[in-house]
């Protein structure tokens, strides 16, 4: 299956190319919030001045195999563009002012769906409470906050580990029981290796599986147990995950300091004795 970001990414190429027979629908389903309006081929081919069959020979040279599948593209496209808030990414994105910005309406975004979460975080503390075992998996950079909040979490006596490999996590989920965590992090909730690993965990039926991602429909937000959402701006078309590293790194603290809070007396004298003399 193509993912999102390619297909899109495949329009972008189409809309800079003047040359391209098809550089004007490319750019009008980019650009153009109407065309997200048309729920038959129809009546988005005669918006687009184009033919019903032109609009089917460009799906098909993007990747997909019906106008319905555009329509639904299309509709993700303007849903994601509507969330960014009308901030213009184009307007000096190297500005440090833009870039910080950018950060607070991120962490804004994620306040208030954490605020409206607070069963879901409460949940998730009390399972890590419960368990003996807690195994974090992410790839990419997203990785780097599993192990950010397995250590928290080490420090305070809990027995967890940060992986991001599926070949180690294999090994490691198939000996996890009752009450034990699996909590998988992926913004987009269809990592290819943290969908295969979660599916690994629901044919073994032992560990929980805890997840982190984007508050959008996915396959991992389906097949976790608990599933904390989160939100950011990050563009459509994109090298790297900038700002969904932020709005992730706010729900892993939130469920950190939330932990701390349950018994505050008794963590606090784990982080005295685990803390480096300097």
């Amino acid at each position: 299956m193509i993912k999102k970001y390619d297909l899109i990414n495949k329009i972008h190429v189409i809309s800079v190319d003047k040359n391209h027979k098809h550089n004007y629908i490319a750019n009008k389903i980019l650009n153009d919030k109407k065309v997200n309006e048309f729920n038959n081929i129809e009546a988005m081919a005669k918006y687009l001045n184009t033919s019903p069959s032109t609009l089917s020979r460009f799906a098909k040279e993007i990747g997909l195999d019906s106008y319905k599948n555009i329509h639904l593209l299309v509709e993700e496209i303007w849903d994601e563009k509507t969330s960014q808030l009308d901030i213009n990414l184009t307007n000096d994105p190297t500005s440090v002012t833009t870039i910080a910005n950018l950060y607070y309406e991120t962490i804004a975004m994620t306040e208030k769906i954490l605020n409206g979460s607070f069963k879901d975080v409460e949940n998730i503390c009390f399972s890590i409470l419960n368990a003996k075992k807690i195994v974090f998996f992410a790839v990419g950079g997203t990785y780097l906050i599993c192990l950010d909040l397995s250590n928290k979490l080490n420090r305070l006596g809990f027995n967890t580990i940060a992986l991001n490999d599926f070949n180690n996590v294999y090994y490691h989920l198939k000996n996890l029981e009752k009450n034990d965590i699996l909590f998988l992090i992926s913004y987009s909730g269809k990592t290819a290796e943290v969908i295969k690993t979660a599916k690994e965990c629901k044919n073994s039926q032992q560990a929980k599986i805890i997840a982190i991602t984007n508050k959008k429909p996915n396959l991992l937000t389906d097949l976790a147990d608990i599933n904390l959402k989160v939100e950011s701006l990050d563009p459509l078309i994109r090298n790297s995950s900038i700002f969904s590293r932020i709005s992730i790194f706010l729900a892993s603290d939130v469920i950190y300091n939330y932990l701390l809070e349950i018994d505050n007396n008794y963590f606090k004298s784990k982080l005295e004795t685990t803390k480096i003399i300097k």
